[in-house]
């Protein structure tokens, strides 16, 4: 009896262990619901920070998908692009949370966003037209593009004269144009320094080169001695040209003289010039010196083809009018104006004709006006008139505000009369024409042909030219 009772214990121990079993088997399986033991991969792509940081993570006793959020912090010059999740793009932004149920891979990707240009060197640089002085640093985003260039200067009693910018080893000595797409960039200015205690420095306003004793030099420049003179002209473009008009040398007693170029083609260095600039002034490249010729029509008066019937043109440096096609006409006029740059303010003025005859006595027989002036005023500051009683001559005159003259110094005599008179323009006269507007620079106004005739077959030519000119 008392082991048949042992027996039932020991069967209900059993069973009660047997359903512990298949309680903790439940228990441990979720009630018969499969568990997910999920890796996860985070890693970068570039500089930045991200949470969670760089490393592999496993997520188990976890039921169905793991969740996860992710913020991605770029470092600076960079911006994050996107996510990547098992090498596929997915977002763009940041922070974003992930619901994953499997193993995955996940990955910030940082791109670099910024770039520099580092301007470095012992003399400024010239970038798209603004001087800057090194170190100088441009902070850039995917492109850039830059004109860059240096250019002489001086600093105390020292010149520094540009050799050239080194860009990745290549020295470049002009202007050049640097394209950047997403790269780093140094470049250095190279300058050479010369001392001016001593020496005489030479610059010009418009060339980069002169000649010194018939040697070519490039400029700015620091010499002591010898011959020195500029090239004539400098070509702009196809309808103008630097002319060289004169130099302009300063002493080391403080004084300024100017010497034109008509009247000293080069300049003889002597240790009292502290500095020598040539100059050069605006003109067209057929007529130098003179910077615009307003004609067509007359501009003094509106004759309407009237009284003026002729053709011009340039030729040999000469403006030329020629063919006077009506010789019933009296008399034949042709109104000029001859525009020049700024700080001219005298010029030498080469004029002739011929083929024509003249008719009339002295005071009848004027074959040019001139009238040097500013064209902001309505007021001519001197009037020249030449009589001339036989046009086939050839002159040439000195003329600025106050003065004219024959190019030997006299005032004109004998055949040649010079007449001075201020005169103004009646405004309320409806043949006046507009002057033309020049803001300040000076202009000579030319009348030709008065009272010249001439026979059947012969015609008359009128040619001017400008030698030089004055500051």
């Amino acid at each position: 009896m008392i082991r048949a009772k042992y027996i039932i214990l020991l069967i209900i121990i059993i069973i009660a262990m047997l359903i512990g079993l298949i309680i903790c088997y439940f228990v441990h399986n979720n009630y018969g619901i499969k568990k997910n033991i999920i890796k996860v991969v985070i890693r970068k792509i570039g500089c930045g920070d991200i949470s969670p940081k760089e490393g592999i993570y496993i997520f188990n006793n976890t039921i169905g998908a793991a969740t996860i959020t992710l913020n991605a912090t770029a470092c600076s010059d960079y911006e994050f692009y996107y996510w990547c999740i098992n090498n596929s793009i997915i977002r763009r932004e940041t922070p974003i949370t992930l619901k994953v149920n499997g193993n995955t891979t996940v990955e910030a990707v940082f791109k670099r966003a910024y770039f520099y240009v580092r301007f470095n060197g012992n003399g400024p640089i010239i970038i798209n037209g603004t001087f800057i002085r090194p170190p100088y640093i441009i902070r850039y985003k995917d492109k850039v593009s830059f004109k860059v260039s240096i250019s002489p200067f001086i600093e105390g009693n020292v010149l520094y004269r540009p050799i050239g910018v080194m860009v990745n080893n290549t020295l470049y000595n002009s202007t050049f144009f640097l394209y950047l797409s997403r790269e780093n960039l140094t470049i250095y200015a190279v300058y050479e320094q010369e001392s001016l205690e001593e020496g005489i420095l030479i610059t010009s306003n418009h060339a980069n080169f002169a000649f010194i004793n018939g040697k070519t030099i490039r400029l700015p420049t620091v010499l002591k001695k010898g011959v020195l003179h500029g090239n004539w002209s400098v070509y702009l473009n196809e309808t103008h040209s630097w002319w060289l008009g004169w130099y302009a040398v300063a002493y080391r007693n403080g004084t300024i003289k100017y010497y034109s170029y008509y009247k000293y083609p080069a300049v003889t260095l002597n240790k009292e010039m502290k500095q020598v600039e040539i100059h050069y002034v605006l003109g067209l490249r057929g007529l130098p010196y003179v910077r615009r010729i307003w004609y067509f029509p007359p501009y003094s008066w509106n004759h309407s083809g009237d009284l003026w019937t002729c053709y011009a043109k340039l030729k040999d440096h000469k403006l030329i009018f020629y063919n006077f096609t009506n010789p019933e006409i009296r008399p034949v006029i042709v109104d000029v104006f001859l525009e020049f740059d700024w700080n001219v303010s005298g010029i030498w003025l080469w004029w002739r004709s011929y083929g024509g005859i003249v008719v009339g006595g002295w005071e009848h027989v004027a074959t040019f006006n001139y009238c040097f002036r500013r064209f902001h005023s309505n007021q001519y500051i001197m009037k020249l008139e030449g009589i001339v009683q036989n046009p086939n001559m050839e002159h040439i005159l000195y003329i600025n505000e106050t003065c004219a003259k024959l190019s030997d110094g006299r005032f004109a005599r004998g055949v040649f009369k010079l007449g001075f008179y201020a005169i103004t323009r009646d405004l309320s006269d409806e043949r006046l024409l507009p002057l033309p507007e020049m803001k300040g620079r000076y202009g000579i106004f030319m009348r030709f042909g008065w009272d010249v005739r001439w026979e059947d077959g012969e015609t008359v030519v009128v040619e001017i030219r400008i030698l030089g000119v004055n500051p």
